[in-house]
């Protein structure tokens, strides 16, 4: 934000630029700039990038100075990748402990079929 301070721009410099990928007409944009980066920050975080607490504190300054209810959606998106990041995380440590047991009940059937080797017949286990 210190270039806009810097180089004199409106708050709101970013709710000026047009959003869309054709310039349609001149008027101010039905699609700002601030719709496509709050768009893609929502499909960022569907494929599994969420948003960083310093990257909050940069877009939380940024979305001040736009129109209102930005912070808003904003948080809204900030909830989003919270709360998909918690899950991926979740999914990872259950993925991990079915990997643990699995690995666990290998060890145990080997045991017990060596066990079952060395008690009931004059076989040796497979080596």
């Amino acid at each position: 934000m210190q270039f806009i301070d810097r180089l004199g721009l409106p708050d709101d410099f970013y709710e000026q630029i047009n959003g869309s990928r054709y310039i349609d007409t001149y008027n101010p944009p039905k699609f700002t700039y601030v719709d496509n980066m709050l768009e893609y920050m929502v499909r960022s975080v569907a494929n599994g990038r969420y948003i960083n607490q310093f990257d909050k504190v940069g877009l939380e300054d940024l979305l001040s100075r736009c129109r209102s209810g930005r912070l808003g959606q904003f948080a809204e998106v900030w909830r989003i990748s919270e709360d998909m990041r918690e899950r991926q995380w979740r999914y990872e440590q259950s993925r991990a402990e079915y990997e643990r047991q699995t690995l666990e009940m290998a060890a145990k059937r080997s045991a017990l079929f060596d066990f079952a080797i060395k008690t009931f017949t004059d076989k040796k286990p497979p080596s």
